[in-house]
This record gives structure tokens, sequence and C-alpha cells, in this order.
């Protein structure tokens, strides 16, 4: 009796309804699938699109603008639209054939005939030819500085340095840097000292800076002597330059690198890219004044007309300098709007720092707050100009 109530019961199977449920499960497994995939790919498509688009903001933030960009910029036609010329409006000139063909090999000409000679030869080029002929060099030492720069008739001017020469000095230390040709300060001080002066020392300005009685301080004093440096003041200037770019130069001379630039007083615009480092770089840019209220004074007290500074690529800037110097010098419009009783303002109307570091970039919309765009703080210029 218990066998005979164990046996479970038969039951007749369809089998064309196990193949109808089995077909059914294959459709719904290939449906899931499908639309898995499908899933899939838009999603690897937003990953590759955010993908592309960060790499393209990295790219942007490490590629400074080409070079010879701000020799015609202008700032407010940019703001309204309007896009800058080339220096040279006559494409495919003779002087521009000319200076494109003399700007690679300069190094091999000044080498073969002198630098006097060549010195010569570009003073008899107006200042708008020699501007977009050092707008074409690289490369650029010493001779070829003075070669380019030593001229009255020059306003605007390019100076790019050797793009490898911080990475290779810093990776090799045992290389000598006096027997290398590259732009150096003292160089640079070719340019603005009129012929026949030399160019002093270190030492030659802290011997000027003794005295021994203070009869002789008083004299002293009537020379006085710029304390941030150790420079003697000088109300004469040398140079004409109004334009200024600066690549690729690296130097540890603070002290002749700004008596430079005070020989360049009547600088609008000065671009920095990819230059200085974190010694020199920040002394430019904001140092202490024991001398004055408030002790701080910024790159506006050596060039008081300066409009545009261009930092893009200088790995030695960080937000907390540039907020410094942005403050000080609203302050500063600030103090003088109080004495003059006129609106605050200040001369500089835009800093690119792009390059600098990603949380740089990403403090300009803060930074435009504070200064009200006035100076524009940007990654890069606000529109793409035409090239020289």
């Amino acid at each position: 009796m218990s066998n005979t109530n164990n046996v479970r019961p038969r039951v007749a199977v369809n089998v064309n309804h196990l193949r109808g449920l089995l077909r059914e499960r294959t459709l719904e497994d290939r449906r899931r699938d499908a639309n898995f995939r499908r899933t899939g790919i838009v999603q690897d498509i937003d990953i590759d699109r955010q993908r592309a688009k960060e790499e393209n903001n990295v790219k942007i933030e490490i590629e400074t603008t080409n070079v010879g960009w701000l020799m015609n910029y202008n700032h407010r036609a940019c703001l309204a639209g309007i896009e800058g010329t080339g220096l040279l409006d006559k494409e495919d000139s003779l002087e521009k054939i000319s200076i494109i063909a003399l700007a690679p090999v300069m190094n091999e000409y000044v080498a073969a005939c002198g630098v006097e000679y060549m010195h010569e030869r570009i003073s008899a080029l107006p200042g708008g030819e020699i501007c977009f002929l050092s707008s074409k060099c690289r490369d650029v030492d010493d001779e070829i500085a003075y070669v380019l720069g030593g001229h009255s008739q020059v306003d605007r001017l390019v100076l790019n340095g050797r793009n490898d020469y911080f990475r290779i000095s810093e990776l090799e230390e045992e290389i000598d840097r006096d027997e290398e040709k590259r732009l150096t300060a003292t160089g640079l001080l070719l340019i603005v000292n009129p012929p026949g002066t030399t160019i002093s020392t270190c030492m030659e300005n802290i011997a000027d800076t003794m005295v021994d009685s203070w009869e002789a301080l008083h004299h002293q004093h009537e020379r006085q002597q710029d304390l941030a440096f150790g420079l003697v003041s000088s109300k004469e200037e040398y140079s004409n330059l109004e334009r200024l770019e600066l690549r690729n130069f690296y130097t540890d001379d603070v002290l002749h690198f700004t008596q430079f630039l005070r020989g360049c007083s009547k600088l609008t615009h000065l671009s920095l890219a990819n230059s200085l480092n974190s010694v020199v770089g920040e002394q430019i840019l904001l140092w202490e004044d024991p001398t004055i209220i408030n002790g701080t004074r910024t790159l506006l007290d050596i060039l008081p007309n300066l409009q545009i500074l261009d930092l893009q690529g200088c790995q030695w800037l960080h937000i907390d300098l540039l907020s410094q110097f942005v403050k000080r010098i609203i302050r500063k419009g600030q103090t003088r709007s109080n004495i003059q009783n006129c609106w605050p303002s200040t001369t500089l109307e835009m800093i690119c720092v792009g390059g600098c570091s990603k949380y740089i970039s990403k403090q300009c919309q803060y930074l435009n707050t504070i200064t009200k765009e006035k100076p524009l703080v940007c990654v890069r210029p606000p529109f793409n100009i035409s090239q020289l």
C-alpha cells in the first residue's frame, strides 16, 4: 500500500508548448542583450566624448598662445569681437619671404659675419619688419637679442629663448651654464643701455650701497636706491619698447632683470610665457618694501603703463601669489582714486594665466568678481586673433 501511494502520476507534456516557451525565452534574452549593448554603446560614446573634452581642456591648459600674438593684440577690439591682423599686411611680399628665410639661420649669420655687422644691417629695417623677424627667430641668445632689439625704431619685440634649457639644467646639474649660449638678464640690458655704457655687476651694486660716514649716507640718499633689489633708480628711459614678449627665458639674476624692466618703463604689453622660476618670478610680481606704508609693491610699480600681462605656462605662479597681486593692484587703484577723487581704476586690463595650474584656471571667475574684470583674469585671450 505504501509503494502504491508513493508513485507519482504521469503528466502529458506538449512538446510544441515547450518549444514555444523556449523560443519566447530566447527572444526575450536577445532583446535584453540588444538593449544592454545599445545602452553600453551610448555610455561608451558619452565616456569618449567626456574623455576627449578633458584631454582638450588639458591641451589648452598646457599650450600657450602662439609666438608673436601679443605684438598686434588689441584687447578692446577683441572684447568687441573684432579680430586683429598680422604685422605685414601683404601676403607673400618680398619682405615677408626674406624674413622667413633669414630667421632660421640668424645664428649662423651672426657667427659668420659678427654681431656688430649684423646689428648694423638689421638697423636698416623698419621697426615693424624687425618685430616680425624677431617673432620667427628661435633659440635666441644674448647676441641675437642685441642684434634684434638694440635699435631705437623697435617698439615691439619677441625674444624666444631655448625651450629645453630649463629642463636640461634641472636634470643635469653638471651642465656649465656659462659656456652655453642662451638668453640672460645681463644680455637683455644690452637692449636698454645706451651705447658706450657698461653693465654693472652685482658686486658693483653692493659696493655702491656702502658708505664710510653719515655725511656720505646723505649724499647716497640723493641717488635713492630701490630697496627692493638694490638698484639705482633712474628717470632716463633708454628703451622705446612698448610691447615685449619674453618666452622660455630662465634666469636667477633678479637684480639685472629688474634693472632691464626699469629701462623699459614705456611697456604696455608684456609676456613672460613659460619663463622665470619660483624665486625670480615671485620677486618680480610682488615683493615687500619696508620703506612704504603697507610695505608691498608690484610689477606695476616698475612698469606703470602696463596694460596686458601674459603669464601663460608659468608653473611657479600659484593662486595665493596671484590673489595677492590682484588685490594689491586693486587696493592701489582705490588709494589713487581717493587722492585724485576719481573712480577706482588701474592701467592693467588683462592677465593671462593659462597653463599655470588647473586650480588657478578654475579660480579665474572668482578673481574676476574681485576685479570686476578690470583687469580681466583669463586662461587665454578672449578671442582668437590672426597669427603673425
